[in-house]
């Protein structure tokens, strides 16, 4: 009798789990009369250690010292005067344990490079153990620091690094916009692309935006580059347009060369930055983001407010231009300062940049000023920073010096940059004055940042300046909005279960322009499921004009199953303007929150004229190729929108192409042969395609990465040999990773011997072809899985003929996932012609 079922029981897996589990453990006599004391003496010497060790190489991840380091191929051989496989060390292996192999004699080291030779942990040292768990396929080997040379345990060296393989992609973000109001109409096109090439450690980049309206058209040309890392320098080398760092002077654009420290190469290392941008739209309104003329960013949000985090770093300086245009024509724009402090770095550590090119500027009417700039940061102590730099221009020069401190105080830095410029009949120098104070004060939760700068004349132009100055078509402009000092100003405070934060900013000028201030105040907390949040904005432009909006914002989630959601509410007023109110019904819904919905409506009374009432509806729909979404709203004044988007990337590699919702820079090309339907754990909507592969959207450079398959939703006849793979990328790498599949029938069947015993425990089954498919557990149990509907396996406890058996099986021709033969089935004994 044959019966079926769709996936092993938890307990049949368990029972394959502990009949596999093997790991080298102290010696433990059985004897084999225990088993069965009608069967003769089964060889279950093999288990005096635990479970067994088989000779053979292993693909393994490796634990040195109980941290995972890696994966790589172990070999464990047969030893003389030992009955148990021991672990073969090799060079790969022990510089992996960061072993100091210049400490081994000359002899043992030429044989740890001969694959024939089987060097084991006591023939190094009698403090190296290990033990080898094959269920896991991990190899936990314990090196005493004594044999380590000196290296920082958090990161990962070079040798581990995955360079990835050859591909091509392009990564597209497409956005309709249409808008009617009073008669007059506005269209809006906006298409951003992102395309690369990997060949061997060289990444080619392009990022550029088309952006077409009724009336004009412009494509820009952001960057477009050729990149590789440089590991023995911890550095990246980068060929073309880019842009220059700037974290101690004015980031440009260029067209040249690039070599810098990259610290995410180390452990625990700073990562790139881009600040986050938040405003309030009362419509359904297209934003747009801008640095130093380029459009970086364009995108649709709904009323009401909206964050934006997902920028991509173009440099640590130079303000963000934020413009919101709402349905009605009528624009918000706002600065976002994007600037880092000088940060301390460890003792001994050095980070440098070098740039060398043109300067790209589409303002300087085909203009190219050469352009040089060279930065560099040394740790001296635990306590004291130093940093320098240089930029120069044809006829401008900036020298600047700088130490950061850390003190109980909190951290500190002071710099000085003394520029020089030089015109046809004349020239100007001057001073730039900088200091940065940051406090974390743990007692209270508060967070403390503050920049302050002045210049110590009008005659003191940093890099922008300078090239505006030198080299731009309005040089009164430039005068005119030459800055003399600056204060940025951020605090974080917890108060009660909540959080208020301030965060303010105001220039002051040189000429007779007014001074600009933005000034942000918010409280936000939560009184049981109801969040409210309490905020006042303040603004004053180069014009003179004075902006006030204050806010208030409750929402409360709705949960239910399968559809998540919360109604927000939002109240602003502003005293030149009226004020508004927006009520948002939004959430997401689907097996993995796929789908996502927001209807909103509105009602606003202005100071002057009639209030005016609105409805919007908007979507979007993640599937597996692309990231889809719309909306559309129309109010009492016949004022209508509608928007339509789609983006994603495709990837061309070596198994063919793949069109998904979203690329990082970093990614990884899954191949999992035949196992479509199984889903990247942690990651939604990665799930194997019909081809066997998937991409898992974005890794972290130089980073240890967890990437496991969940098998539900594969074929019954499919079965993942590993879960599991650790991989660590280099930076835009593609990284191959292949997770083996096992395709055919499981298999469960009663075993017994030509005497009607059950068959031994823990032999072994192989098929016609001699490859290991599966065990016996106990009572005879035994799994396998076979590729054929009929064959013949072979059951192997012990090296004697008398100690092998032989049997036939035949499933149903509808056979799928497991099946249960209940009947017991003869194992035949071999004769010595059939010996394995």
């Amino acid at each position: 009798m044959l019966k079926r079922a769709s996936r092993p029981s938890p307990l049949l897996v368990m029972l394959i789990a502990l009949t596999m589990s093997c790991e080298a453990a102290e010696e433990v006599t059985f004897n084999a009369g225990f088993l069965n004391p009608n069967l003769e003496a089964i060889d279950v010497s093999q288990f005096n250690k635990g479970n067994p060790l088989y000779a053979g190489s292993y693909l393994s991840d490796i634990y040195i010292n109980q941290n995972l380091s890696g994966r790589l191929m172990v070999r464990l051989g047969q030893v003389t005067d030992q009955a148990e496989p021991q672990l073969c060390l090799d060079m790969a292996l022990l510089n992996q344990g960061h072993v100091n192999t210049e400490q081994l004699t000359p002899a043992l080291n030429q044989r740890l490079q001969d694959p024939a030779e089987c060097v084991t942990p006591e023939q190094i040292s009698p403090e190296l153990s290990w033990h080898y768990a094959i269920a896991e396929l991990a190899l936990h080997l314990d090196i005493p620091q004594s044999l380590q040379l000196r290296a920082d345990r958090a990161g990962v060296p070079p040798e581990q690094w995955s360079w990835g393989e050859p591909m091509v992609s392009l990564g597209y973000d497409l956005n309709d916009y249409h808008s009617d109001y009073a008669g007059q109409s506005y269209t809006s096109r906006y298409l951003g692309l992102n395309g690369g090439a990997n060949l061997g450690n060289w990444r080619l980049r392009h990022q550029s935006s088309l952006q077409q309206g009724d009336q004009d058209e412009a494509w820009s040309n952001i960057a477009t580059y050729a990149q590789r890392s440089l590991p023995d320098w911890r550095s990246r080398l980068t060929l073309g347009q880019s842009w220059s760092s700037g974290e101690f002077f004015d980031a440009v654009s260029y067209q040249g060369i690039n070599l810098g420290s990259d610290p995410r190469m180390l452990p625990e290392s700073q990562r790139g930055f881009a600040p986050t941008v938040r405003g309030i739209a009362r419509t359904h309104a297209k934003v747009t983001i801008e640095q130093n003329g380029y459009l970086l960013y364009e995108t649709t949000v709904p009323p009401g407010s909206f964050v934006i985090d997902d920028l991509y770093p173009t440099g640590y300086g130079g303000d963000l231009q934020v413009t919101i245009q709402e349905a009605d024509g009528s624009r918000q724009a706002f600065r976002v300062p994007y600037a880092a402090v000088p940060g301390m770095v460890r003792a001994g550590t050095t980070f440098y940049n070098a740039t060398f090119g043109e300067v790209r500027d589409d303002a300087l009417q085909g203009q190219r000023p050469l352009l040089g700039q060279f930065t560099l940061q040394q740790g001296v102590s635990n306590l004291l920073t130093g940093y320098s730099g240089l930029s120069l221009l044809e006829e401008y020069s900036a020298l600047l010096v700088g130490s950061a401190i850390n003190t109980s105080l909190g951290a500190f830095s002071l710099d000085l940059t003394h520029a020089n410029l030089s015109e046809r009949d004349s020239s100007s120098q001057g001073e730039k004055y900088r200091a940065n104070f940051s406090r974390q004060v743990t007692t209270t939760d508060t967070h403390l940042s503050l920049t302050a700068s002045r210049t110590s004349n009008e005659e003191y132009y940093g890099l922008q300046e300078a090239i505006s100055r030198l080299y731009g078509q309005n040089q009164d402009f430039t005068r005119q909005w030459h800055e003399r000092q600056r204060l940025d100003l951020s605090i974080n405070q917890a108060l009660g279960s909540g959080s208020l934060y301030l965060i303010g900013s105001r220039s002051w000028y040189w000429q007779a322009q007014p001074d600009e201030t933005s000034l942000q105040l918010g409280y936000s907390d939560m009184l049981g499921n109801l969040g409210y949040q309490l905020s006042a904005q303040h603004s004053q432009t180069s014009t003179g004009q004075r902006n006030w909006l204050y806010g208030l914002t409750l929402s409360l989630p709705l949960g239910s199953r399968g559809l998540n959601g919360s109604v927000t509410m939002q109240l602003t007023h502003d005293p030149a303007n009226g004020s508004q109110l927006q009520t948002t019904l939004a959430g997401a819904f689907g097996e993995e929150s796929q789908y996502s919905y927001g209807l909103t409506a509105s009602h606003q009374a202005p100071q002057q004229g009639e209030s005016v009432s609105g409805l919007g509806v908007n979507g979007s729909y993640r599937s597996s190729h692309a990231y889809y979404n719309g909306s559309l709203s129309q109010d009492s004044q016949q004022q209508r929108q509608y928007s339509v988007g789609v983006r994603g990337a495709i990837v061309a590699h070596a198994g063919g192409w793949l069109a998904v919702p979203e690329l990082g820079d970093t990614f990884a090309i899954i191949a999992a042969p035949q196992a479509a339907g199984a889903k990247l754990t942690g990651w939604a909507g990665v799930t194997i395609n019909d081809e066997g592969y998937a991409i898992a959207p974005n890794l972290t450079p130089f980073s240890r990465n967890h990437l496991e398959l969940d098998p539900q939703g594969t074929l019954d006849t499919v079965e993942l040999s590993t879960t599991s793979q650790w991989v660590v990328p280099d930076a835009g790498a593609a990284v191959p990773v292949q997770f083996a599949t096992k395709v055919g029938y499981g298999l469960l069947l009663d075993t017994r011997l030509a005497n009607q015993q059950p068959a031994p425990f823990g032999a072994q089954v192989l098929d016609a072809q001699g490859q290991e498919v599966g065990t016996v557990g106990q009572g005879g149990q035994l799994y396998a899985r076979v590729s054929q509907l009929r064959g013949q396996l072979h059951v192997r406890w012990g090296g004697e003929v008398h100690q092998q058996c032989q049997l036939n099986y035949q499933l149903p021709a509808d056979a799928a996932g497991l099946s249960l033969i209940a009947e017991p089935q003869t194992c035949l004994p071999l004769t010595a012609d059939h010996q394995e």
